[in-house]
Formats: C-alpha cells, sequence, structure tokens
C-alpha cells in the first residue's frame, strides 16, 4: 500500500508539471522582444550588418552617387584613395570624382572591387576592416587597366547603426599598370626629344655650313 501511494503521489506531481504555465522570461532577458541579444548573436549580427554596408558604399562610388553615400560616413570621415587624394565629406568627393574625370584627363571611370579579406575586428563601438581590390581604370582610348591595392577601413556605431569612418586605399608603388604606362610615356618623351636635339643639332649644323660656304666663296671671288 505504501509503495502505491508513493507512485501515485509521484504520478499527480507529474501531470500537476505538465499543465503549469511555462515559465516567463526574467527582465532583460536575452528574447526578441526586448531586442537585447545574447553576446554571440549580437557579434553575429554587427558581422551581418558591416558586411551589408560595403556594397551600398561601392555602388554609390562606382555609380557616381555619392549623395547616398552622406548618411554612410561617420562625421569628420577621412577616405584616403590609391593617389593618395583625401576627401572628408560628399562634396569633397565630388571634387575627387571631377578632377579625375576632366576633360583633359585620360580616365574615363572607375569601378571600385573590394573584398574583405578577414573577419572584423570588432571592439566596442569600432570595427576594424581590411581587404584588397582589383579596381578597374576604364581609359578614354577604350582600354581598361587592372589595379590590385589593399585598403583598411574603420567603422563606428553612432545611433545603432555602423558608418564609415576612415577609409585608407594604397597600391604597388614600383609594380601597377598605372606606372608602367607613366614610364613607357616617359621613354617616348625621351627618344622625342633625342630625336629633337639631334634634328636641332642637324638643322643648326646644316645652316652654320651654309653661311661658312657663302663666305668662302665670296672670299675667292674677291680680287
Amino acid at each position: 500500500m505504501l509503495r502505491t501511494a508513493i507512485c501515485l503521489s509521484l504520478l499527480a506531481t507529474v501531470a500537476s508539471a505538465g499543465d503549469a504555465p511555462a515559465e516567463k522570461p526574467l527582465t532583460g532577458a536575452a528574447t526578441p522582444a526586448n531586442l537585447a541579444l545574447a553576446p554571440a548573436d549580437r557579434d553575429a549580427a554587427d558581422h551581418a550588418a558591416l558586411l551589408s554596408l560595403f556594397p551600398l558604399v561601392t555602388a554609390a562610388l562606382n555609380t557616381q552617387k555619392l549623395d547616398d553615400l552622406a548618411p554612410l560616413l561617420a562625421p569628420g570621415a577621412s577616405l584616403t584613395f590609391v593617389d593618395q587624394s583625401v576627401a572628408h565629406d560628399v562634396p569633397e568627393l565630388k571634387a575627387t570624382f571631377a578632377r579625375w574625370l576632366n576633360a583633359s584627363s585620360d580616365l574615363a571611370g572607375v569601378t571600385f572591387v573590394p573584398l574583405i579579406d578577414r573577419p572584423a575586428q570588432i571592439i566596442g563601438d569600432t570595427a576594424l576592416v581590411t581587404g584588397t581590390s582589383r579596381d578597374l581604370y576604364h581609359l578614354k582610348d577604350g582600354n581598361t587597366l587592372t589595379v590590385p591595392a589593399r585598403w583598411s577601413a574603420t567603422l563606428l556605431r553612432q545611433d545603432g547603426a555602423w558608418r564609415l569612418a576612415s577609409l585608407h586605399c594604397g597600391a604597388n608603388l614600383v609594380d601597377n599598370p598605372i606606372l608602367d604606362i607613366a614610364l613607357m610615356r616617359a621613354k617616348q618623351s625621351a627618344v622625342h626629344l633625342i630625336w629633337l636635339v639631334t634634328a636641332s643639332a642637324l638643322l643648326a649644323g646644316l645652316v652654320v655650313g651654309l653661311f661658312a660656304g657663302r663666305r668662302s666663296a665670296r672670299s675667292t671671288l674677291a680680287p
């Protein structure tokens, strides 16, 4: 009888537990209702937000819709491009593109192709991102140059959103197609200069010889 009573008591306890309402989360628990994410989830959300930012920046630069960058830039942002020109806001970016693509420039357009080479390093409200790029420089003569580059970016979380605070791009100073073209033009200029100097020397020699010949002829004919 005692064993039977114990078994019935245990069954009643299990049944009552199954009918009891589920325990409510504690205030401040990581639930969608209060938008508080666990550290791992928050880190994943930050990485996703950072990854979504770079295509927006790239698209604005490549299409020259530079006004689209205004909400993506942190106040006092600094963007340094491969030619080491620096822009701090949208008006300065527009001035940079105007200089690149002016009537006297050989450049018809630029296509930036950035790739992130490692996960972002997030420290509090600051994120550090690095990567590579194989940017396409479209020339007015129809040719396109591919310039390998490296870049690093610093982003700040402001008002719950990540914004670009700093971007620095750099290319290999001794091995890039733009330098090759510059050297080729320098060589062509040097060759042209040599031909010009040679032609000038020949012309000067011809003129001097002509005058010397005339003077000699006059001396011979004189009584």
